[in-house]
């Protein structure tokens, strides 16, 4: 049984056309059993919209916005199946994804969760995999070295511009914007850090899979179209804000130990300091 779990805030138009990529397939394994809609006390009708058009779904209207990780725990907690496919509300799922999502994690019982080929509304292929955010890995994201040594196991290992979107491989974290999760690999690991209610909490999650046995998985053969930003661009300097403040949190749980105080501090430093030019520096690359 696939249940489809998707977070709302203020989105309705986008979310109207997932549902609509979700409720009507009719090709044989390609369809999910339930859909719940948590929504984020939107303010744009959004509620009424699903109710209206798609009795069917679940909808749970909050009277707040609890965030993304603690939106999609709640709407975990009663799936009823045994594969969850977390979709952000503006993607749209093609045709074939979701039988190829369910059998590839059929077929692979180590992993965790499989993530689609996402595609831009041009049509240009997402770059939606990432490393892990070790500090030299940042450090060579933020300032674009790793335009200048793609091939760099360490600069280049946070963006990964190497990484081929054609070929289905593991991958360390793949954006959270759909994500086909097995629920017994959810029990284990646990739910989403809700101390990360916007950002990091997939990269929490998956660095927890990793380390707990499991693996994560791209499967290019899968494709789900993303706008991408339909509801933080609505937030967007609070976002940033953070973005920023889930890092850092990130970085303390995960370097806080082995790091110390003194230690941590200067590698947070580094890093957000290298964060503020690093807009300014990547425009230079690009014209090179």
């Amino acid at each position: 049984m696939i249940s489809a779990l998707i977070v709302n805030w203020n989105t309705r138009d986008f979310l109207a056309d997932c549902l609509e990529s979700l409720v009507n397939r009719t090709e044989p394994g390609d369809a999910v059993d339930e859909i719940t809609v948590v929504d984020n006390a939107s303010e744009d009708d959004s509620v009424e919209m699903v109710r209206d058009r798609y009795p069917g779904v679940t909808v749970i209207s909050l009277d707040r916005n609890i965030g993304y990780a603690a939106g999609n725990n709640l709407a975990a907690q009663g799936a009823r199946g045994d594969l969850m496919f977390f979709l952000n509300p503006d993607t749209v799922v093609e045709p074939g994804a979701v039988s190829a999502l369910s059998n590839e994690l059929a077929e692979n019982p180590k992993t965790a969760l499989v993530a689609p080929k996402l595609v831009l509304p041009d049509g240009a292929t997402q770059a939606s995999v990432r490393g892990f955010p070790t500090p030299m890995a940042l450090f060579g994201a933020w300032t674009a070295l790793d335009r200048l040594f793609p091939a760099h196991k360490v600069l280049a290992s946070y963006r990964l511009p190497m990484f081929d979107y054609e070929k289905a491989q593991t991958a360390p974290q793949p954006m959270a914007s759909a994500w086909m999760v097995r629920r017994s690999a959810w029990d284990a690991v646990g739910p989403f850090d809700e101390r990360f209610p916007l950002f990091w909490n997939d990269v929490d999650w998956c660095v927890r899979a990793w380390e707990a046995g499991w693996d994560v998985t791209y499967l290019p053969t899968a494709v789900v179209r993303h706008e991408g930003g339909a509801g933080t661009r609505q937030i967007k300097p609070r976002a940033t804000w953070e973005s920023h403040r889930s890092l850092v949190e990130f970085y303390r749980r995960r370097y806080g130990k082995r790091l110390g105080p003194v230690r941590l501090a200067l590698c947070i430093a580094l890093i957000m300091g290298v964060g503020t030019i690093r807009t300014g520096w990547y425009r230079l690359t690009r014209r090179a």
